[in-house]
């Protein structure tokens, strides 16, 4: 297994998001993304950082592999 560090969200890695995230969503559901998913696919730090939840990145040999996302829905949730 290859060795990876976890970055969290940097403006660099803001376009790895979708390129991630979307081909897991078809693979996983068999479907697209929906327009509220492409927004924060778009703009991760809009839509979850700047909300006061987190991304994080999986970073093996300099270039993303993985990606997390937490939203704050609520008062602290």
């Amino acid at each position: 297994m290859k060795a990876f560090e976890i970055s969290p969200f940097t403006p660099e890695l803001r376009s790895a998001f979708a390129d991630l995230w979307v081909p897991w969503l078809e693979r996983m559901t068999g479907r697209e993304p929906e327009p509220e998913d492409l927004l924060a696919v778009g703009d991760p730090e809009r839509f979850y950082v700047q909300r006061g939840g987190a991304v994080f990145y999986a970073i093996a040999d300099g270039a993303p592999v993985g990606v997390v996302a937490v939203k704050n829905l609520t008062g602290g949730v």
